[in-house]
């Protein structure tokens, strides 16, 4: 075969595999697409959102998702990893989490993989040291402040390159359904920084 000719061959399977990558999500928590080695095809998600979990924690999530990422922030207008936790944590149950990924993980109590419920915190390891934390949704799902190009969005915990990084979970909240959110107005998409 001539190499223009598999050239052409993977640049098609390569656009294939971008266009299917988590293309089944609801519009609800509809991640944006972007090239990144992240990018993978997860389980649909359910029509119906899980009962365990309030109505504000999915608002919560929807006002979030798409804010852009900035090192050290925790507004709308640029937050990273664990500046979303502490602010989601604050914003929806009135619980203050330490400010940095390496103080969050020693907060709550640790839960496995197979038992993760909406609102634990998920953490990723990187160069040997904790560097990355999450909240998980659920159907193996994520909402984390990704980095420059994509800002806060959704991935999967099975996709290679999460799954090679996942350092542990932790459960803050034994129960979510039952905390009460905090009277704040909701964040608009108006609200944010384009970028």
């Amino acid at each position: 075969m001539k190499s223009t000719q598999i050239a052409n061959g993977m640049a098609v399977v390569l656009a294939f595999a971008c266009l299917t990558g988590c293309g089944s999500l609801t519009p609800l928590i509809q991640p944006r697409v972007a090239s990144h080695p992240e990018i993978y095809p997860c389980r649909p998600l359910p029509d119906t959102q899980p009962k365990t979990v309030s109505a504000n924690f999915w608002k919560e999530i929807r006002n979030w998702q798409g804010v852009p990422y900035r090192r050290g922030g925790i507004s709308t207008s640029g937050v990273d990893c664990s500046g979303l936790t502490y602010r989601f944590y604050d914003d929806l149950y009135g619980i203050q989490l330490p400010r940095t990924t390496e103080e969050q993980i020693h907060t709550g109590k640790p839960v496995s993989q197979k038992a993760l419920k909406p609102g634990d915190l998920v953490f990723f390891k990187f160069r040997d040291r904790t560097g990355h934390v999450g909240i998980y949704l659920n159907e193996r799902r994520f909402i984390h402040a990704s980095g420059k190009k994509r800002g806060v969005t959704i991935s999967c915990l099975d996709s290679p390159y999460w799954k090679a990084r996942f350092r542990g979970a932790r459960r803050v909240l034994e129960s979510p359904q039952k905390q009460v959110a905090r009277n704040r107005p909701g964040i608009t998409l108006s609200d944010r920084t384009r970028y």
